[in-house]
């Protein structure tokens, strides 16, 4: 912005504005003006209760990158407001009601670790609220759960009766277990049982003879025929 009388001008939009790695470039190009105004800008846009979670890099670190530009050399010997300082400013200043340090990632390279800060806008719901809402839904949930977990072991206990009840209906004969006289009674019952199969069910079927029926009307093909002999009789007599 050209001015900080711009700022009125910004909307409340944000819950979260995330802002890592890059204050150091912001310092070096605007210089502690500019800085300010984007701290400023970052407040102004963020909705009561939200969050800036910033990663400043250290001032050891500006030193490595003076001499990109003129503009950034020149920027580099003014500036005042040290990355030291930017807490106590966005607290006292800008108007955050309170900052903490989330943590400092692990990074093979020294200087990228760094810590994380958590500034939180002022306007959001007070703890007792937030606290009222959490008994609440504490209280609500915990009801809801127990049921789960008594109906889960009820069903368990379902599950372990009806296991037993078809173990006891039908019980597993195990072949190998058992003393030898046991054995041999299993095995003559079997025989028995086997042999009471083949009297009433034989495997191959019988062959019985039964006399023949002979039709009265049909002359049998064993029997001689008395026809040509009628016949050369009744030839003789005429």
């Amino acid at each position: 912005l050209e001015n900080d009388s711009l700022l009125c001008a910004e909307q409340t939009q944000f819950d979260t504005i995330l802002c890592l790695s890059i204050t150091k470039w912001i310092h070096l190009n605007f210089g502690d003006a500019g800085l300010k105004q984007a701290f400023k800008r970052m407040h102004a846009q963020l909705r009561p209760g939200g969050v800036l979670i910033l990663e400043p890099q250290g001032w050891a670190s500006y030193t490595k990158k003076k001499n990109l530009t003129e503009r950034i050399y020149k920027n580099y010997h003014n500036i005042e407001f040290r990355p030291h300082n930017f807490t106590q400013y966005l607290l006292s200043t800008i108007g955050f009601c309170q900052c903490e340090v989330v943590s400092i990632p692990p990074h093979p390279s020294k200087g990228f670790q760094r810590p994380i800060h958590l500034f939180t806008k002022a306007g959001g719901p007070s703890l007792a609220i937030t606290e009222r809402v959490n008994d609440n839904i504490t209280s609500d949930t915990l009801p809801s759960r127990q049921e789960r977990m008594t109906r889960r072991d009820q069903e368990e206990i379902r599950d372990m009766e009806r296991m037993k009840y078809e173990q006891e209906l039908f019980p597993k004969e195990n072949n190998n277990t058992g003393n030898m006289s046991e054995i041999s009674q299993h095995s003559g019952d079997l025989n028995q049982y086997e042999q009471l199969a083949n009297v009433y069910a034989p495997s191959a079927t019988p062959n019985y003879d039964t006399p023949s029926r002979n039709s009265d009307s049909q002359p049998s093909e064993s029997q001689p025929s008395d026809m040509p002999r009628i016949k050369e009789e009744k030839e003789e007599n005429s």
